[in-house]
């Protein structure tokens, strides 16, 4: 964001350097800070007008972009209300709704929906997705995988300062993520099956009716559940959880932690 200097390298926003033409770069960028940051003794629309004012849009301009955000974050029914009487989720909903105003072409976000409910999440999300539709790059920093996963084309994972593994979230889930993990319940006891599926699955366990075990991707699942049916299995009910890219960040770090600390 222009301001820290990058420790090497360089850094370019829309083919400028952000060390040699600092102010045109910063026209280009909207940064939404983990802090909320607007003025609470104002009201939710007159938050939005003064910083149009002081970005120099013309009044009509202003007005619209206002009105169209006031509805895309929900804000319509709170737009005359003092932000000092708002949720902690509108706030933070008014702070994105504001930093939108520029139309920047890099949107930095620090914790996107901290402090949202669902609704609030949702709405975030959604025009987060919007403005990466229309071309606008955003860079999102988050401690929430399932947010990450939902939102991101490509995922960099930090590790005390580090960078220890990236790449598209699927890619990721695929390589690191472990097994898909099924659960098995069948009308006798399970035990006698494990057998039949030990050359198929992994980490096979019987306990009374239920058995489990790990296939590496899902389409190795059919093969099991045939061999299973082929061995006399009544199945009852069958559960699938595939990883998430919580696992595989919690894999990632704790081997980067295993090693550091060999």
């Amino acid at each position: 964001s222009t301001v820290f200097p990058p420790l090497s390298g360089s850094v370019e926003v829309g083919g400028l350097d952000v060390q040699t033409s600092t102010k045109e770069v910063r026209a280009l960028l909207g940064v939404v800070a983990q802090e909320v940051e607007v003025d609470a003794l104002l009201t939710v629309r007159d938050n939005l007008w003064c910083h149009a004012r002081l970005l120099g849009l013309k009044h009509a301009t202003a007005r619209e972009k206002i009105e169209a955000l006031l509805t895309d974050f929900l804000l319509r029914d709170k737009a005359d209300s003092v932000v000092l009487t708002l949720s902690g989720g509108q706030m933070r909903r008014v702070q994105i709704a504001r930093t939108l105003l520029s139309n920047p072409i890099v949107l930095i976000v620090d914790e996107p929906t901290l402090g949202l409910d669902p609704l609030g999440k949702d709405t975030v999300w959604t025009r987060i997705r919007e403005l990466a539709t229309r071309g606008t790059a955003v860079l999102l920093t988050s401690n929430d995988m399932t947010e990450v996963e939902s939102l991101c084309d490509d995922v960099y994972f930090l590790h005390r300062g580090h960078l220890v593994q990236h790449g598209p979230p699927a890619r990721l889930i695929s390589a690191l993520g472990g097994g898909v993990t099924v659960a098995v319940e069948t009308k006798d006891e399970s035990s006698r099956y494990l057998e039949a599926i030990s050359q198929l699955a992994i980490n096979c366990h019987a306990d009374g009716h239920k058995l489990r075990f790990e296939v590496s991707q899902t389409r190795q699942l059919g093969p099991v559940l045939a061999r299973l049916l082929s061995a006399g299995a009544d199945l009852r009910d069958i559960r699938v959880r595939s990883p998430t890219l919580t696992e595989v960040f919690l894999r990632v770090v704790g081997d980067v932690s295993d090693s550091g600390a060999r």
